[in-house]
């Protein structure tokens, strides 16, 4: 039988297999109705399972009789699909489209309705009896051809038999959750049965007996630790009088989660917030050192990345994947309240997220005021991913709102996106054409393009199939692609780039788009060196993936030619090349022939990105799995090495254009000097150690290569924001192939910008962060090193030079624990206030359970004042060691005296021969200006609590 169907096909295909003797029909239903139109369903009944063309694996096992496979949730859509197509009524089964939205709906909601961080997923059943025509019919000579649909010769109910089509499946698109426990849920809609069958009654067992499965018992908890545990349902009905009883296997799960993560608790705090958008939050909260009630102290606020509708996430999954290095932990232990917020749901427009990320900044500042009324901490956000791009825009809009009406302040003082598409993410348009091409026909296919048209996606991609332009040449097969991003991008960059500038915005070079009052650094998870093009065996308008062969299908042959080619900056370059047809029952049918062509398509496959194989080679969602799974799961052959690029590290860092250039996206932080700080550490490839500085090269004019302060991404390349998971997978494949201690110098690199050792302050005015018009209005913020603070004009030739100043209405505050040193450079004018601390707040390497928080501290050391222009308080604690401070100290001619705050006492100046030039009692605001000839003099200073010192002073 095989081989007289392989000579027809080629007998076919070689004589005029061409335009005017096949079918041509994108839409497989369409051609069904054709084939089959002449046919009596008076006979066959209500659906005849021919009509799908069916290419699936499972339905043909089960044409043949074997029901024995356990079915995988790819399985089950297959099948799904292929008695959808079998029924005459198109609306018995839902189509593609309406069975995607169906889930996506059902996932949204199961974890919006939830009031607890839980995993709930539905079950689905298929049980169908369905009619097929046998397949030698069409040799036996029982059939004609009118065209291209079938004429019955002989008795046409003798053609047919029923079998029976069966399936169960929990419905798991991504295995790695993070939860432990699952919960299995009965939905009605996904329960499908066909019109023969009655009374049906499901129970299932997932290790502790059967229970029955209904709109009662709808929910079913299950273990989730074990990797591939097997469940069973069993279930009877009813058919033609006959009861009948019948069980199925089904996984449970796919990926087990792993008990020894879960031992202890990650998060102090799980908690809920909503706000006026419909985007509900669920936070993990870790509280500071030094802080131990549920206010906010030192917040630091991080949203996450992008996440579907159907791909649920534990905020312990969250935990395990970001806390990369112990980076929580070690900011917790350094006095900072971290909190992980959670969007549910993880795809809404990044306007939206943002406005309700503005919400809750707000909330936090209240907070932080009403829990530490004498503390005014600035906040830090961070964002990985999309949560990057939130924050962004989040960020420069409070400040147009600020500025311009007066609303409340973000008061965040350091901005940190990790691998965030600043110039937009690359999901590549090879893949958006087979998502978009298959989405009517493949539910993985639908799903994915349901996801790359949602607000987000649309918002971050860098050219999208929405965007583009697809114009067919006359009287051929190409269709020509204009690469464009999409409308909601236009207007997401323009309110970024032109709404949201105010009086202080950076518009002359690449700051203009990002936040102004904010230090911005940035992580890429690409490299920063490796040139793709080797390291993956990548190249402009490369061959990436082929099939091409004849199969056998249930129904018939099927010859599969596919092609998939990285994007190239030229004009006509093919990027995806498809040519689907079959013969059955003796009818040829050509599904698609396409050749899609890009005109100057940018070349990100190839650049220094952080990769995503979901858009590649990984199922479900894949491109070249969707071609496989529509292929007999031919494997076809994949051309290039390992990955491809998806975030770009251009993008991640907004590296200017006009330097990496179109058609040339390889770029060197080393080469150039945004990493090392000398020529001869890039000779010898020292890890940097430059933490918060950019190009040491150019100190006044980075701002027109990035609008970083500071970027950072290691020599490895790693999946988009899963570095453990990339380098756990890759040491598994080939022990030793990645490096894990990068991971912690990422890790340092945003402790230390977070928290230096050392803190230099210069070039920012306090007054020119906040609202001109309100002359009550006062900005205060503290700030805190571990070591020291050295404030002025040129503390650090590493960034921009110029003053630091404090206008009339700032109020500053800092923390060192050694030394605070005012240069040259610093003001504080008058009306300002400026207050400086020594002091040990968790200090040092301890964490929560040892160190000290101020109030505790006994330590007290000296502080170096160099200015004249200060006006501040150095105050101390009831059992600190008393100090005074003279400065300037040598003088011309005057200096300050500052006296211990709250303790009385008297002082005197004494000459080198001991003469007794001034007597006094320490002033009500323990200070002192005291003029002096030239001459070394010696002061004085008794409390009236007994404390004793002696300061010299010196006068030029």
């Amino acid at each position: 039988m095989k081989n007289r169907l392989v000579i027809f096909f080629i007998c076919v295909g070689v004589h005029g297999w061409g335009q005017s003797d096949t079918l041509y029909e994108e839409n497989l239903r369409k051609v069904a109705d054709i084939v089959f139109s002449e046919l009596n369903p008076n006979l066959y009944g209500t659906n005849l399972l021919n009509r799908s063309f069916s290419s699936n694996e499972i339905t043909i096992n089960q044409i043949k009789g074997n029901y024995s496979q356990i079915h995988s949730i790819v399985e089950f859509f297959s099948l799904y699909q292929d008695i959808a197509y079998s029924y005459i009524d198109s609306t018995k089964l839902m189509s593609v489209k309406q069975l995607g939205d169906f889930i996506n709906t059902e996932f949204a909601n199961n974890e919006s309705t939830s009031v607890e961080d839980v995993l709930i997923q539905p079950f689905g059943f298929l049980l169908h009896n369905v009619s097929i025509i046998d397949s030698n019919s069409y040799i036996n000579s029982n059939f004609s051809r009118n065209n291209f649909s079938l004429i019955p010769l002989d008795n046409e109910e003798d053609f047919y038999s029923k079998i029976q089509l069966k399936s169960g499946t929990l419905m798991e698109f991504y295995p790695e959750s993070g939860y432990l426990k699952g919960n299995i849920k009965y939905v009605p809609d996904l329960i499908s049965i066909s019109d023969d069958i009655s009374n049906l009654h499901l129970s299932i067992n997932v290790g502790n007996g059967f229970v029955p499965f209904n709109s009662i018992n709808n929910l079913i908890e299950y273990d989730r630790t074990t990797d591939s545990l097997i469940g069973t349902l069993a279930f009877d009905y009813l058919r033609n009088d006959t009861l009948v009883y019948d069980t199925l296997t089904f996984y449970l799960t796919t990926k087990g989660e792993e008990v020894e993560k879960s031992n202890g608790t990650y998060w102090e705090y799980v908690t809920s917030y909503s706000n006026s958008t419909p985007i509900d939050f669920e936070i993990g909260t870790i509280l500071g050192c030094g802080n131990e009630t549920t206010y906010a102290r030192r917040p630091i606020i991080i949203i996450p990345p992008y996440r579907p509708s159907i791909q649920p996430f534990s905020m312990q999954k969250y935990f395990t994947q970001f806390n990369v290095g112990n980076l929580f932990n070690k900011l917790s232990d350094l006095g900072y309240d971290v909190f992980f917020i959670k969007l549910q749901p993880g795809n809404e427009s990044l306007e939206l997220a943002a406005q309700a990320v503005s919400e809750y900044i707000t909330m936090i500042n209240q907070n932080k005021a009403e829990g530490f009324p004498n503390e005014n901490w600035e906040n830090i956000v961070m964002g990985y991913s999309m949560g990057g791009q939130i924050t962004r825009y989040a960020l420069k809009k409070m400040e147009k709102d600020h500025m311009e009406s007066g609303s409340p302040h973000h008061h965040t003082r350091l901005f940190v996106p990790y691998d965030s598409p600043h110039l937009g993410a690359n999901i590549p348009m090879f893949t958006q054409l087979v998502y978009t091409l298959f989405s009517e026909s493949n539910i993985f296919a639908y799903l994915s393009f349901s996801a790359l048209i949602d607000e987000a996606s649309q918002d971050m991609s860098i050219a999208h199939v929405i965007g583009s332009d697809f114009i067919p040449q006359s009287g051929t097969n190409i269709v020509r692609i204009y690469p464009d991003i999409t409308n909601k991008r236009t207007q997401f960059i323009n309110s970024l780039t032109n709404q949201f500038n105010h009086q202080f915005s950076s518009i002359t070079d690449m700051r203009r788009s990002f936040p102004t009052f904010t230090r911005n650094i940035a992580v890429s998870t690409g490299s920063n060196t490796q040139d793709y093009n080797e390291l993956y065996n990548l190249n402009p308008g490369k061959l990436l993936f082929s099939q091409n062969g004849i199969t056998i299908g249930a129904f018939g042959l099927n010859y599969k030619l596919r092609r998939l080619y990285a994007a190239k900056y030229a004009p006509d370059h093919t990027l995806f090349r498809i040519k689907d047809q079959i013969v059955t029952l003796g009818i040829p049918i050509t599904i698609y022939n396409k050749d899609f062509r890009a005109e100057y398509g940018e070349e990100y496959e190839m650049s220094q990105s952080g990769f995503k194989d979901e858009f590649f080679d990984k199922a479900p969602t894949g491109a070249c799995f969707v071609l496989r799974s529509n292929a007999f799961f031919l494997l076809g052959q994949r051309h290039y090495e390992n990955h491809m690029g998806f975030l770009p590290m251009v993008s991640a860092f907004a590296i200017n254009k006009d330097i990496w250039g179109l058609g040339n996206l390889h770029y060197n932080l080393k080469d150039e000097g945004l990493m090392y700080k000398t020529p001869q550490d890039i000779i010898n490839q020292n890890k940097s150690d430059t933490y918060g500085y950019p190009n040491l090269a150019h100190p006044t004019d980075h701002f027109n290569i990035t609008p970083f302060e500071a970027v950072y991404c290691d020599p490895q390349t790693y999946d988009h924001i899963k570095l453990i998971e990339t380098v756990e997978d890759a040491n598994n494949d080939i022990p030793g192939s990645y490096d894990p201690s990068y991971l912690d110098y990422t890790t340092e690199f945003i402790v230390n910008e977070v928290e230096a050792q050392n803190v230099f302050l210069q070039n920012k005015t306090i007054g020119n962060n906040h609202v001109q018009w309100d002359p009550n209005y006062t900005y205060s913020a503290w700030y805190k090193a571990q070591n020291k603070i050295m404030i002025g004009n040129l503390v650090t030739p590493k960034t921009d030079p110029g003053d630091y100043v404090i206008e009339a209405t700032g109020n500053i505050t800092v923390y060192a624990g050694q030394e605070i040193n005012l240069k040259p450079g610093f003001h504080s004018q008058q009306g300002s206030e400026f207050h400086a601390y020594i002091d040990d707040d968790c200090y040092p390497a301890g964490g929560k359970s040892t160190l000290n928080t101020k109030n505790e501290s006994n330590v007290s050391k000296e502080v170096m004042f160099n200015e004249n222009n200060v006006s501040q308080s150095i105050q101390t604690t009831e059992n600190e060691h008393v100090e005074i401070f003279i400065y300037p100290n040598p003088s011309k001619a005057e200096v300050t005296v500052l006296f211990p705050v709250n303790l009385e006492g008297n002082f005197e100046i004494v000459n080198s021969v001991g003469a007794i030039i001034q007597k006094n009692s320490v002033p009500s605001n323990y200070k002192s200006e005291v003029k002096l000839d030239s001459g070394i003099y010696f002061l004085h200073y008794q409390s009236n609590l007994g404390h004793k010192l002696i300061k010299q002073i010196i006068i030029l």
